[in-house]
């Protein structure tokens, strides 16, 4: 996170050297293409939905729903617009997404020994590489203007592990990474919207804040409880006008 951060500090300052001092407020119109880089942090979950119908698998839904949380994770990538007029334009790009949820165990053994994990979380990070295509209204001619998204984003796996985090009784800690158990489908998409506003920097340069809402519409698995993944999130986005 640290390294994306300065990465995006580093283009912003770089691009503010190269512009003139003279900002002229009376031009509000974007000409030609933007490209930009933008990242999220995530508040990410799943809904769960019971494939075989039995009641079995509902007690087992309500098990997993008592026991597993939310967790934080991101979305970050550079993107592009292509403006169609004014006020519309279509953005695409590519993206790393960190989707996922975690689970939150408590051991309470009758004779407490060193070697029991009295707490134990396990954090499923799914990631995936993302291709973005949305269509973008922006409504206003000052500087701030008001924002807002609809689109669909192709989702590939590239990679789902699990960190377990054990805590033990004599107040040691233990951190486990490794491949995750679960099958999780290779591709996925996802739904999204977002809401906020595009503020004009100079003739050249925007920088965009807009809540994020992301649903997966696909299943992530075959397993009778399936998962469909959710996030939400702030975008910061920054763009530079060719």
């Amino acid at each position: 996170m640290k390294q994306l951060l300065s990465a995006v500090l580093t283009i912003i300052c770089a691009c503010t050297y190269s512009q003139e001092t003279k900002f002229e407020k009376s031009s509000s119109k974007l000409d030609g293409i933007q490209i930009g880089v933008s990242y999220s942090p995530d508040y990410c979950f799943r809904t769960l939905k019971n494939q075989n119908g039995s009641l079995l698998y509902d007690a087992y839904m309500e098990d997993r729903n008592s026991r597993e949380l939310a967790k934080f994770g991101s979305t970050s990538g550079l993107n592009i617009n292509f403006k169609l007029k004014n006020n519309v334009s279509v953005m695409s790009g590519i993206q790393y997404s960190n989707k996922g949820y975690k689970i939150n165990d408590n051991f309470k053994p009758l004779v407490v020994e060193p070697i029991f994990a009295l707490n134990k979380k396990i954090i499923y990070n799914i990631q995936y590489i993302d291709i973005p295509l949305g269509l973008s209204l922006i409504l206003g001619k000052n500087n701030i203007r008001f924002i807002t998204t609809a689109g669909l984003t192709t989702n590939f796996l590239i990679q789902d592990t699990k960190v377990t985090v054990s805590e033990f009784s004599d107040g040691r800690k233990e951190k486990e990474k490794d491949s995750s158990d679960i099958n999780y489908e290779k591709l996925n998409f996802t739904v999204t919207f977002s809401a906020g506003i595009d503020y004009k920097l100079s003739d050249k340069m925007n920088l965009r804040i807009e809540p994020t809402f992301r649903y997966g519409i696909l299943k992530t698995t075959e397993l009778p409880v399936t998962d469909y993944l959710w996030n939400g999130g702030l975008n910061v986005s920054y763009y530079y006008t060719l």
